[in-house]
Formats: structure tokens, C-alpha cells, sequence
């Protein structure tokens, strides 16, 4: 029997992360998976920006939600190429400006003085590593996902680095089952740095493939991949829900410094740029390493300056 389209079957459901229902033909699955919509038992994303950071510039991206999200559950998902020891603010949450020493705030980054990972909220260390980020020369993929109504303590804040979850801790303070964060509140919400005269906790570096799914506390799995030849963690697609206040940067659009900040996730959430400028193109090499994990991808990228897109 002849069957005129590439979809054998009446029912045609447009692939999801988890199912592609039907029967397909091989022209329509690979179609799907170079869109990035076939059902991801690894389909890698390709990253073509990111933008990078020059603390001396003192960047930061800035929102306000216009109404509250969900304060309890949420998962921040980013990759990261740190450019030196420094206190760095990655991504706050907080009702006052000083996000970086004001207790009313939710925040995480990197303490310069040891150059471990923390995760503080509302005047408490919730978690800082004992593990050391030194290596300032490769990407690094980031993922930290709060759920504080999970009844197990130990399963309401979990950090991951390259694909496996970080498990030792030099501070280690479980928050209270339910409790609010300030992420998700209608407070001022910052990727990069601090709207304050304090340079010193200002990121330094490149950041790319930001996913914050609100409502929802996710895994590497959702955001990476161990690539089958090189056993590298790499990118793929998230094509899940992002919730109310959920966002997706890939900085691909470099037109100007207000379309940097713009939101792909579907929910227009987005970002104010400051103290980033644009410029001309130029073409890296991601390197993704870990203590187990090597690898590296070729990219090209769109190049900008004093906080720049680069990759």
C-alpha cells in the first residue's frame, strides 16, 4: 500500500519531550531531530552565543515579575564559564538592592575566597561545596533545583554540576519544609551582578542557555546529555513548561542591548540589559570538563563588548 505522506498514520501529534505518538517515516523523524523536536533521548542543542560578563563594567540583567510565581518549587538551569576568582553573583532574588549582603534575598554563586559554590537564602548558607571551581578556562553546566515541600530535608535543595549532583558540603542547612524563597516573588530578580555601588560580587564571566522553570524542580536531564562518543555533558533542548515566571536566554540576538535580554521560552518574560554594548563576530571553542568528563564542541558565536556575547 502507498501511503502519500511522510506520517504513516491518521493521527499526526506533534513530538513532545517524552513521546512522539505514531508511526513516523525516517524522513520526518530526522526533520524532527534536527529541529530539535524529537523526543529527546539526546538530541543535542546547539549554542551559537552567550554573553559574557566584564565585572569592571559592573553588567547585570534585571526583572520584576508582575505576579508572584511559585516561591516553594523552581529550578535554575545555566552553562557558565567563570573568568576568575571572585565573589559572583549568578542569579538573586531579593526586596532590597544590596541582594548580595542583605539577608531578605535568595541567591547563588561563587564565594571568592574559596572559590566554592553557595546557595543563601534569608540570611542562611543553605549550601556552600567543599568542591572547588578553579578551572576558569572551561564551560561548566549549572543547575540548582529547590522543591522546600518535599517532606525528605535533605531533598529540598539540590546542586548539580556537568550532569552529577554535588552531595558534600562544607555548610549544609536544610530550609524548613514549605518555605518561601524570594525567587518568584514580585522582588527584583538579578542574573550577573547587584544594583549597588559594591563592585566586588559583579560576575565575571560568560553565561549561556539560562532555563528557569518555575513550579518545578528539575534534573540535569531535563537541560543535558553525556554524549555517547566523547563522554562529554553537552546541551540538549528543554521543551518542557516553564511556569508563570519562567524564562529561556540564549542571547542569540544581538541586535541591540534590549535584545539580548529577550525571553524564547514562550512567556515574554523579558530582561533588561545594563551595562552590556554590542559589537562585531567572532567563533570560540566550548570546552566542557569536569573531574570525570572531557569534551569540547565547536561553535561559532556573535561577539559583543564590555559585557559581551561571546562564546
Amino acid at each position: 500500500m502507498d501511503y502519500p505522506g511522510k506520517v504513516i498514520t491518521k493521527n499526526q501529534v506533534t513530538p513532545t519531550q517524552t513521546s512522539a505518538p505514531g508511526v513516523w517515516t525516517l524522513d520526518d523523524a530526522a526533520a524532527a531531530t534536527k529541529n530539535n523536536t524529537w523526543p529527546v533521548a539526546g538530541v543535542p542543542n546547539p549554542i551559537s552565543k552567550s554573553l559574557r560578563f566584564n565585572s569592571a563594567d559592573t553588567p547585570y540583567l534585571n526583572r520584576t515579575p508582575a505576579s508572584a510565581g511559585n516561591r516553594k518549587t523552581w529550578t535554575w538551569s545555566g552553562w557558565i564559564k567563570r573568568s576568575s576568582a571572585k565573589y559572583s553573583i549568578v542569579f538573586a532574588a531579593g526586596n532590597t538592592n544590596d541582594i548580595w549582603n542583605s539577608g531578605s534575598t535568595t541567591q547563588i554563586g561563587w564565594i571568592a575566597s574559596t572559590d566554592t559554590f553557595s546557595l543563601y537564602n534569608d540570611g542562611t548558607y543553605l549550601r556552600t561545596t567543599t568542591q572547588v571551581f578553579r578551572d576558569f578556562s572551561a564551560w561548566g553546566h549549572l543547575v540548582v533545583a529547590v522543591d522546600t515541600t518535599q517532606a525528605t530535608a535533605a531533598n529540598r535543595v539540590k546542586i548539580y554540576w556537568n550532569g552529577v549532583q554535588i552531595t558534600t558540603f562544607s555548610t549544609s542547612n536544610d530550609p524548613t519544609q514549605n518555605a518561601d524563597t524570594y525567587v518568584n516573588a514580585t522582588h527584583n530578580h538579578v542574573i550577573g551582578g547587584q544594583q549597588t555601588n559594591v563592585t566586588n560580587s559583579y560576575y565575571n564571566g560568560y553565561l549561556t542557555e539560562i532555563n528557569f522553570i518555575d513550579g518545578y524542580a528539575y534534573d540535569p536531564t531535563y537541560f543535558g546529555m553525556t554524549d555517547p562518543q566523547t563522554g562529554a555533558w553537552i546541551p540538549i533542548k528543554y521543551s518542557g513548561t516553564y511556569g508563570t515566571n519562567g524564562f529561556y536566554l540564549n542571547f542569540k540576538d544581538a541586535t541591540s542591548t534590549t535584545t539580548l535580554g529577550y525571553d524564547y521560552s514562550g512567556n515574554s518574560n523579558n530582561w533588561t540589559t545594563n551595562n552590556f554594548s554590542v559589537g562585531g563576530i567572532s567563533s570560540k571553542v566550548l570546552e566542557i570538563t569536569d573531574a570525570t568528563k572531557s569534551g569540547s564542541v565547536t561553535l561559532s558565536a556573535t561577539v559583543v563588548g564590555s559585557g559581551t556575547v561571546d562564546l
